[in-house]
């Protein structure tokens, strides 16, 4: 996974008219991140000599810092976050679906972060028995920067075949409102499991000592919050809900997807539960092969 892949071909949502490309932006990323972090560092690092305000004649020292810092507070708040574009489009006769494209900044950002440990994403993937959704890269330059692992809805038809060939009773659930409905702090306990983040979000005061002592949970504790910041700088700050539209969410959906099938993987393994799952549709299959009526 590439940042290059991931805004060229998994920024604008897909059912965006073919004229609509982000391909300019992908082939110069590296330098518009560098750019933006030297304009961040030289507006923020107030005691740093490249500070882009310069004391003024007969200005105290006291008066100057209080303007340096005025500046950086306006600086941050001005560009830390961002409102999305809305696209709408057809969904049925009756009613419409709303995707959302974000900043370029922001989602660059958020881009970055993520292909920056995807290692850590592959891990929450292989926790799921059940996911035929989670993202693989996508090599051809044709498609979206991410696949399912599901290759189409044939493939995941025979999967699903597979799983329930032995079974007598199938449940089908859909989780309603999936991608608006997902809390983004929710993003460090899908990466380290619950319990894991709980423990770190109480050690939060700490979490710079215990990574000098190599703490590798506390160092993806601090990642996973960054994450988290990255996406709601994309959404004005909100925490409920992720944008519809971008790989980016499809990410981040499946990485709290696969930690609620490593739950209930853990919850229902005695009553031999198999199942599968597409995106927010479960197909819950039980091991159940005979049924006696009295």
């Amino acid at each position: 996974m590439t940042i290059k892949d991931l805004i060229e071909r998994g920024y604008f949502p897909k059912e965006l008219p073919p004229p609509f490309d982000t391909f300019d932006l992908a082939a110069d990323i590296a330098n518009i991140l560098a750019t933006w972090t030297t304009t961040f560092d030289n507006n923020t690092q107030i005691n740093s000599s490249n500070f882009v305000l310069k004391q003024n004649v007969g200005e105290t020292v006291q008066n100057f810092k209080n303007r340096k810092k005025a500046h950086r507070e306006n600086f941050i708040s001005r560009y830390n976050a961002s409102k999305a574009a809305i696209y709408s489009i057809s969904k049925g006769k009756l009613s419409r679906r709303f995707l959302q494209i974000p900043n370029p900044k922001h989602f660059s950002i958020l881009s970055e972060k993520i292909v920056s440990r995807w290692t850590n994403y592959i891990d929450v993937f292989n926790l799921s028995d059940y996911s035929q959704s989670y993202p693989i890269p996508e090599t051809a330059t044709n498609k979206r920067s991410v696949s399912t692992v599901s290759k189409s809805v044939a493939d995941f038809r025979n999967s699903l075949l597979k799983t329930s060939i032995d079974k007598l009773i199938e449940v089908r659930v859909d989780i309603s409102k999936f991608y608006p409905t997902i809390y983004t702090h929710s993003i460090a306990w899908a990466l380290l499991g619950k319990e894991k983040a709980k423990h770190y979000f109480k050690e939060k005061d700490n979490l710079d000592t215990l990574i000098k002592t190599g703490d590798a949970d506390a160092e993806l504790y601090r990642y996973a919050e960054s994450v988290d910041i990255a996406m709601r700088a994309c959404q004005e700050r909100q925490s409920i809900g992720i944008p519809i539209g971008p790989d980016t969410s499809h990410i981040i959906a499946e990485t709290v997807a696969c930690r609620i099938d490593e739950t209930l993987k853990k919850r229902f393994d005695s009553i031999g539960l198999k199942a599968c799952r597409y995106y927010d549709d479960y197909w819950a299959l039980l091991i159940i092969t005979t049924l006696t009526i009295k």
